[in-house]
Order: structure tokens, then C-alpha cells, then sequence
């Protein structure tokens, strides 16, 4: 599979959008027993006008993962060294599009001189981050009365 990285792209947001609205209800609605109220929370800000801003922000480093022409995958982080964003569109988990993405994103922090990568993970995408080398900080933080988000960190050296 040929994975193609685009840096900061605003072209198909459309589809960025419906990646992250599906990957949130399809992979991580089983974080909350497939209750839809959270997850419609969740999604509530990731709307074409808000991804938008959030790419074309000075304070952030966005990537699209494309694998032909489709977008399959897409990550955001801040320019500090938080991922913010980093989803896989159902059906492409486990072929190597979150490592390309969070790769990317890590050198670039790397390069402008950021050594610490925090993460807040959803407990199925919990073992992606603890593969990359992440580890927990901290205890989770509750979403709704279930453990929503745990935090985890990387430091990260050239």
C-alpha cells in the first residue's frame, strides 16, 4: 500500500471531516458501550469551517494520509507538542497509516525543537500510542462516567 502525506492541506476537507466523524463512531463508540451521546459530543467541532482554521493555524502541524487519492488517515497536532488530532478512516487500521502520521508529525516537532509529545487516547487507540513508544501520565479522564481519555507522553530526541 503507498501511502501519500499531504502537509497542511485544505483541498477535500469534506472528506476529512466525514474521516473523523466515522472514526469516531465506528472505532471508538465501543469506548462508551456504543452510547451515541457522547461520541455526537465528540464530533460536535469538526465541522469543514473548524478544520479549516485549525490547518491554516500558525500554531499548529496538520498531515492527510492518502492512499490512492482517498483520504484515509489525517493528524493534527499544536506547534508545543500535543497531538490534538490523529484519526484513521474504518477500514485502513493496522496497514501503517497512524505510524506514517504520528512520524511525520514527531519530526516535525522534533525539528523545531520540541522533545516531549503528549497524547490524550481513547482506550482503543491506547495500544497504538504505548507501540510508538508512549507512556501514561496520569489517571484517565472521565467522559460521561467512563474512562475517556488517558493521557500519555513520549519524550523525543534527534
Amino acid at each position: 500500500m503507498n501511502i501519500e502525506l499531504k502537509l497542511n492541506n485544505t483541498e477535500n476537507i469534506n472528506e476529512v471531516v466525514d474521516l473523523l466523524k466515522r472514526s469516531i463512531f465506528e472505532i471508538c463508540g465501543s469506548d462508551y458501550k456504543n452510547d451515541k451521546v457522547i461520541p455526537g459530543k465528540w464530533v460536535e467541532n469538526k465541522t469543514e469551517e473548524n478544520l479549516i482554521k485549525w490547518i491554516e493555524s500558525k500554531e499548529t502541524y496538520s498531515v492527510a494520509a492518502l492512499v490512492d487519492k482517498k483520504i484515509v488517515g489525517f493528524g493534527l497536532s499544536n506547534i508545543k507538542g500535543e497531538i490534538l488530532l490523529l484519526y484513521i478512516l474504518p477500514g485502513y487500521t493496522k496497514k501503517g497509516i497512524g505510524k506514517s502520521i504520528y512520524e511525520n508529525i514527531e519530526n516535525r516537532l522534533l525539528n523545531n525543537g520540541i522533545t516531549k509529545v503528549i497524547a490524550y487516547s481513547t482506550i482503543t487507540v491506547r495500544p497504538f500510542y504505548l507501540k510508538m513508544g508512549f507512556s501514561s501520565f496520569g489517571s484517565p479522564v472521565k467522559v460521561g462516567g467512563f474512562d475517556g481519555e488517558y493521557p500519555l507522553e513520549k519524550n523525543i530526541v534527534i
